[in-house]
């Protein structure tokens, strides 16, 4: 069961509440309460809880307002109270960007709100009842449906590598993945889907799928070797499945002869924050194997290979530029 979006909503509203540092035993209790009053309620807060620990993890004058003042700290309080506001505290957990939240909120509380949730630079692996193994990149949502009927896995956004396992069942239920943009139907195989902003990105690594878009009639089979990049209209042209775009299950980024720009993007996907390049710099190429688990390491690996500077006017705000001639 997924929380309602407007009991994930109330549960942002108590936990912006209770952070913002003025928080009275009454409100605490009032909390408690609302908890109890039903599964649901319950259900929303401790997945939102999860998330707790990116709260206390923000600087200073992110995680709460430091004013001297306590009147003014309780008109900001009630300041972040209106929706737009938690919303953009909980995206900043979350390292997605208040827009992304503005722009889709629906998306935002299914993800919010999914079954299995991987944070900002973290990376999961889960072995599903029947046996099959979904790995889960940075930033990522997924929810599962199983039943008697079918073996089906949304989607929400990121990125995961599936390993499915035959069915016990008879008859055996098929194993399918829904994106935004459509349906991939395994036909025993391992396979990654990354649903990107506009398109969803299948790649095949053993055995077969088909894709089915949203608002499509005839399938198309993707053979072991080969990707597909799809909307929920149209196909693009198939290719060579990139062995190198699963290197985060051993937590690196390999890049060969890549834009500058484009190797950011992918890291940036790692840590929060913003992490940009100057437009100057943004064509040159880079090449190399480059770990996830310290990716100030890589950075500053980029920055030697490149003769770049790394200005960080916070470790949130990070612009890669063409290092200054004295």
């Amino acid at each position: 069961m997924n929380p309602r979006p407007d009991v994930v909503r109330a549960a942002i509203d108590w936990m912006v509440d209770l952070q913002s540092g003025v928080a009275t035993a009454e409100q605490h209790e009032a909390c408690r309460r609302w908890r109890e009053a039903s599964p649901e309620h319950a259900l929303a807060w401790s997945r939102l809880q999860a998330l707790g620990g990116s709260v206390q993890a923000l600087p200073g004058v992110l995680a709460h307002a430091t004013l001297d003042d306590g009147s003014a700290l309780r008109r900001r309080r009630r300041d972040m109270m209106n929706r737009r506001g938690a919303l953009g505290v909980i995206a900043m957990m979350l390292g997605a960007g208040a827009s992304w939240w503005a722009v889709q909120p629906d998306a935002a509380w299914h993800a919010l709100a999914a079954d299995w949730r991987s944070g900002v630079g973290e990376r999961r692996d889960s072995l599903l009842a029947d046996g099959t193994r979904i790995q889960l990149n940075t930033d990522t949502a997924i929810d599962a449906r199983y039943d008697e009927h079918q073996r089906l896995l949304i989607l929400r956004r990121g990125e995961i590598l599936i390993t499915t396992a035959p069915d016990r069942q008879v008859p055996a239920r098929p194993f399918r993945v829904r994106t935004r943009d459509g349906l991939i139907r395994a036909l025993g195989t391992r396979f990654l889907v990354r649903q990107y902003r506009g398109d969803t990105v299948v790649a095949v690594f053993d055995g077969a799928v088909e894709v089915l878009l949203s608002q499509g009639a005839q399938p198309v089979r993707v053979d072991a070797g080969r990707q597909l990049r799809f909307d929920a209209l149209h196909t693009g042209a198939m290719t060579a499945a990139d062995a190198d775009a699963i290197a985060w299950i051993d937590g690196a980024i390999v890049a060969r002869d890549m834009r500058l720009d484009d190797f950011l993007d992918e890291l940036g996907r790692h840590r929060a924050g913003v992490l940009r390049c100057e437009e100057a710099v943004a064509g040159r190429r880079i090449s190399g194997a480059f770990p996830l688990a310290d990716t100030d390491r890589a950075l500053a690996a980029v920055a030697r290979t490149l003769d770049l500077r790394i200005d960080m006017q916070t470790r949130w705000w990070v612009t890669v530029r063409a290092r200054t001639v004295v």
